[in-house]
């Protein structure tokens, strides 16, 4: 897993998405929507698939950010994976 606060604008990303994760998308991260302290809230990207759990993979292979379906977001737009790992520690 990944730092998603490490994340930049024009930063080239890798895209797994389909049922089996056949389809490897290259693509470049387009912006970020940040919290008050500077983290991301929102990775967006130029991301054509639209399938849920796509995982967000930076070239190191490092995960960085992953699809999911929420109310009011582009379908081009991950979750930073430290916004994952923290609601998980909630649980």
């Amino acid at each position: 897993m990944g730092d998603s606060n490490t994340v930049k604008i024009g930063q080239d990303v890798i895209v797994l998405a389909g049922a089996d994760r056949n389809v490897i998308s290259r693509s470049t991260i387009t912006g970020l929507i940040t919290n008050s302290d500077g983290t991301p809230s929102n990775i967006e990207t130029d991301s054509l698939l639209n399938y849920s759990a796509e995982p967000l993979i930076a070239l190191n292979g490092d995960v960085v950010g992953i699809k999911t379906r929420r109310e009011g977001v582009n379908p081009a737009d991950f979750l930073p994976i430290n916004s994952l790992a923290d609601m998980l520690k909630a649980l």
